[in-house]
């Protein structure tokens, strides 16, 4: 019996260990599962984004590769009922790895590099009165990207975006030089006026057209061939009005987003500066008789307003912030994709997710307030019908707005008024009219549903951002 008792004594501090040791994994587990759970759910929401813009680029692609096919076919013939032909096989096996993704973007940047080098072939060979293999033996090589990674190692998601962004950037660029290209082609050749005065025909001029010149396609031409010129048949090249709309819904022959002031992005025409430093003030409105609602439905049979406050958002933030120069241009998740259903990891270590908030005072005040952070804000706007409206921007510190997915918003850097102690809290003036504004965008409200993707960073201190619907009458 005493051997037994100081065999039980001599495990007894084993025993203990093993307990104590167990009841620490399962601590373990406890509090360190859910926390491994969740990195795993952010980091698939944060793989889900890339994808989906690696996606969204190789589908612009894509689009431009077919308006691009299409501005230089004639019409298709009718089908002959005999089935669904090779696009429509090529549609049914689409890719949807990353790899396959960005080797669709590679192809079709040499089918886009092609079409422009054959434009090119037959224009050298007009002009040098050559053969058109001789023309393209004189011509460039190719300017398509090489691949970033090799094909014994995959791209990762940031490679494959880093060499789709120059391939997108390629077709944009042959896009617009296309568009060029199709509008001399309407266009014709501008008739000098010594050539022949109007009404006087020209018909010896070299190279003149008929129905063109100085009046374009239309018009009566100034110096066309045979007397008083030809006149001109208004019949527009479906593609090039095709392509020119594409052009002006994405805006990808501005140069840059033109920063604060106001600007007319109603249409693709307008001219861009940057002013730096001065002194802001918000546009001079009295309160006095001001009809305001909050809203998110524009139509008939509604309440009139002069001023619709946007005041209902679905926002998500804090993220960390890179100081005040570069935040704004920093981009995260939401900026890819909006996925409402999303998480992401933010300031310290938290975990981010989408909050629907209705602001019923103005202006909007995010519902966490961080210094050096980045938040992201998203709504709708519903039209019964297409119309231009002017939208009403301010914040503290700086914003980006992208509407129906293009950015036509990004503050200026100059001393708003609201930077002054103790804030946009002390404009009572502007707080009432709803004007806290720092610049103004008239833009093109399409019929139905118009989205609209708000970005905002918070140097320090008080921070709100304002997006207010203007009459139409408030130019």
């Amino acid at each position: 019996m005493r051997f037994s008792s100081l065999t039980s004594k001599a495990r007894r501090p084993y025993l203990i260990a093993s307990l104590l040791a167990h009841a620490g994994l399962l601590a373990a587990v406890f509090y360190v599962g859910p926390y491994s759970i969740q990195a795993a759910t952010i980091e698939r929401h944060v793989k889900n984004a890339e994808r989906s813009d690696i996606k969204r680029r190789v589908d612009e692609i894509d689009r431009i590769k077919s308006l691009l096919e299409k501005s230089r076919q004639p019409a298709p013939a009718p089908s002959d009922g005999t089935g669904a032909g090779a696009g429509s096989a090529a549609k049914a096996v689409a890719p949807s790895t990353v790899p396959q993704l960005l080797e669709q973007a590679r192809r079709m940047s040499e089918e886009i590099e092609q079409m422009e080098r054959g434009d090119k072939v037959k224009e050298l060979a007009r002009l040098l009165n050559i053969p058109e293999q001789q023309a393209r033996a004189k011509l460039a090589p190719s300017a398509v990207p090489a691949p970033l990674a090799s094909p014994a190692k995959p791209a990762s998601a940031q490679q494959a975006l880093a060499e789709l962004r120059r391939h997108q950037q390629l077709a944009r660029d042959a896009l617009v030089r296309r568009e060029q290209q199709l509008s001399r082609e309407r266009d014709g050749t501008r008739v000098r006026p010594e050539n022949g005065a109007p009404g006087q025909g020209g018909a010896g001029v070299p190279g003149a057209l008929a129905g063109l010149g100085d009046g374009g396609t239309g018009k009566v031409g100034k110096g066309g061939a045979g007397k008083n010129g030809l006149q001109g048949e208004d019949v527009p090249n479906a593609a090039h009005i095709e392509i020119s709309g594409y052009i002006a819904q994405t805006g990808m022959a501005q140069a840059k987003v033109p920063r604060g002031g106001s600007w007319d992005l109603s249409t693709p025409k307008n001219k861009v500066e940057r002013g730096y430093g001065a002194a802001l003030s918000a546009p001079g409105v009295k309160a006095e008789g001001l009809r305001k609602i909050g809203a998110h439905a524009i139509g008939k049979g509604a309440p009139y307003a002069d001023r619709i406050f946007l005041n209902r958002w679905h926002i998500i933030g804090p993220f960390p912030g890179q100081g005040p120069d570069d935040s704004i241009d920093v981009v995260y998740p939401p900026e890819i994709v909006v996925d409402l259903d999303a998480e992401y990891a933010g300031i310290g270590a938290s975990t981010l997710r989408w909050e629907y908030l209705t602001n019923p005072e103005y202006p909007s005040v995010a519902p966490v307030r961080a210094q050096d952070a980045v938040y992201y804000a998203y709504t709708e706007l519903v039209m019964d019908e297409e119309r231009d409206l002017v939208l009403a921007l301010g914040s503290d510190d700086d914003t980006k707005l992208w509407f129906n997915e293009r950015l036509v918003w990004l503050s200026g850097d100059g001393y708003k008024p609201w930077y002054s102690s103790p804030g946009y809290v002390g404009l009572g003036k502007e707080i009432d009219a709803w004007n806290l504004t720092e610049g103004t965008r008239r833009v093109h409200f399409r019929k139905g549903r118009n989205t609209l993707l708000l970005k905002l960073y918070n140097g320090a201190s008080l921070s709100f951002f304002s997006v207010v619907v203007l009459a139409d009458v408030q130019q």
